[in-house]
């Protein structure tokens, strides 16, 4: 990260300490930086906030050379089409074959997870450029502020509908999850038929494995359908919208890619 100004819009009459804190998240030690830095002003509705470097740890991200297909793309963040077979990120420094490591390859930066897709899950992952927009665009997702829609094939007939069953470890098989009538995640999917053996599943949660659970029948899925025999597992993160935490544009992006 280097030295930054972004501009962002308030509401007449907000606070703007208020605006700081719960609006853009920005940790209590940094607003007192930018108070002794003279790094925020304030021009009408337009709040300009000087970020610098040594406001925020370290972060760093080992590059590698590789494909990466970028969907979308601005000053703040940037979301890719993941490939079926491939972790979003490394678990351990010596791990270079991760998106993660193929996106700070590309970016010649460092970028910051937002959200996970499966390795065997293939589709839309979103990263943060900067630390300032990654505890806003992490609030953003746990908010349900960010639509993710999915496609998956599927082995059997599935109805239209919400799938709300709560979601909780297998205490039997590591790396495992499943419905629980008691305890667990609230897990909350909305299901409808498109045809020709496909469903369209919009998470209203995100928890792990979601839609491999609540479906039970992914064409392919090696944990949760393991009779089902496919090259690959057919569950792709099709399409993302939602309004963007800076320039307040509504964002649509949609994956290129179908099984």
């Amino acid at each position: 990260m280097v030295v930054m100004k972004i501009n962002f819009t308030i509401e007449s009459g907000r606070d703007l300490d208020e605006f700081l804190r719960d609006d853009l998240l920005i940790p209590k030690k940094i607003r007192h930086f930018l108070r002794m830095d003279g790094g925020v002003t304030v021009d009408g509705d337009v709040v300009t906030v000087d970020f610098k470097d040594e406001y925020y740890p370290a972060h760093s991200v080992m590059a590698s050379d590789g494909e990466v297909d970028v969907v979308y793309e601005d000053e703040h963040l940037i979301v890719v089409d993941k490939s079926a077979g491939m972790k979003t990120h490394n678990n351990s420094v010596d791990e270079t074959d991760t998106l993660i490591n193929y996106v700070a390859g590309y970016l010649e930066s460092a970028p910051y997870v937002v959200h996970r897709l499966d390795r065997e899950t293939s589709g839309l992952v979103m990263f943060a450029k900067n630390p300032v927009v990654l505890p806003i665009l992490t609030k953003m997702l746990e908010g349900k502020a960010v639509s993710r829609t999915y496609i998956a094939k599927v082995s059997r007939s599935v109805k239209d509908g919400v799938l709300s069953s709560n979601i909780g470890r297998d205490r039997h098989e590591a790396n495992k999850y499943v419905l629980v009538a008691r305890g667990g995640k609230t897990a909350v999917t909305h299901v409808r038929n498109i045809g020709a053996g496909l469903v369209e599943c919009v998470l209203e949660t995100g928890r792990t494995h979601q839609i491999r659970v609540h479906l039970g029948c992914v064409v392919g899925d090696p944990l949760y359908n393991p009779k089902s025999k496919a090259p690959r597992m057919m569950l792709h993160a099709l399409q993302m919208d939602f309004v963007h935490p800076i320039t307040k544009e509504a964002v649509h992006i949609e994956s290129g890619k179908r099984f």
